[in-house]
């Protein structure tokens, strides 16, 4: 009888050992196989053409965002009549009703755009870190970058869900992450984690404490008379901003 336990218990043990040497043989498996959405753009290559073509754009976008923002300030510089305003300005109609919370600009920013502008990144002459790649999906954003240490190399990523918070912030959630195809287990790390596991400054603050760990950028404190973010959208490909104008306070407008 004692001698069946025994070997009961062997066989039992080296079960348990064959499970683990599995299991810890598929994630090191899983860990060295590139996420699908980076294998599809690690071979996208792009000329020189392409990362000029994308610049080019990027800088007419900001130039046309920069003179909506100008002109919708100027505007705000008249005597206000409620929400309303009646102005005169150069280049706008005479005794037009402009109403800022009305006046929303739309910027679309693709995700070879994206790709193409990260493309420089090959001529930065760090070996250790490869060029990320962005995939833009429905309701979210797939971030990968490769990297290499002790002749060996892995793609680190993460998949983002971009809101907008109540206090007019941009927050990402990271919804998950892997290395290679093996998941992290965010929940679980964040448990081990001090509650004050949270980085902050005016700019940006990362909270990895949280039930989802996020990052938010602080727009409206990054520069003065900065344009209000409405909303953000993700589309196959694509992120769409709304953007809302700053206000001007108008004298007398606390009195």
């Amino acid at each position: 009888m004692l001698r069946k336990i025994v070997v009961r218990l062997f066989l039992g043990g080296v079960a348990v050992v064959g499970l683990v040497f599995v299991g810890l043989s598929v994630c090191g498996y899983l860990a060295f196989q590139e996420p699908g959405f980076y294998a599809a753009l690690e071979n996208q290559s792009y000329t020189d053409a392409d990362r000029q073509a994308a610049n080019d754009a990027m800088r007419q976008s900001d130039e046309e965002f920069r003179r909506w923002r100008e002109l919708s300030l100027a505007r705000q510089q008249t005597k206000p009549i409620g929400l309303n305003q009646v102005v005169n300005v150069p280049n706008v109609p005479e005794k037009v009703a402009y109403n800022p919370e009305q006046d929303v600009y739309s910027v679309r920013i693709t995700q070879q755009q994206l790709n193409a502008q990260l493309s420089a990144g090959n001529k930065s002459g760090n070996q250790s870190v490869g060029v990320p790649r962005i995939s833009i999906q429905q309701d979210r954003i797939d971030l990968g970058m490769q990297v290499e240490a002790s002749d060996t190399s892995c793609v680190i990523s993460a998949s983002l869900k971009p809101m907008m918070t109540e206090t007019g912030d941009l927050r990402f959630e990271i919804v998950s992450a892997h290395i290679g195809q093996l998941p992290i287990p965010l929940k679980t790390i964040a448990k081990y984690l001090p509650a004050n596991a949270v980085q902050s400054d005016h700019q940006m603050t990362l909270n990895l404490a949280a039930a989802t760990p996020y990052i938010d950028l602080h727009l409206s404190q990054t520069q003065q008379k900065a344009a209000r973010v409405k909303s953000i959208e993700c589309q196959e490909g694509l992120i769409c901003f709304e953007f809302l104008p700053p206000l001007v306070e108008q004298p007398g407008a606390g009195s």
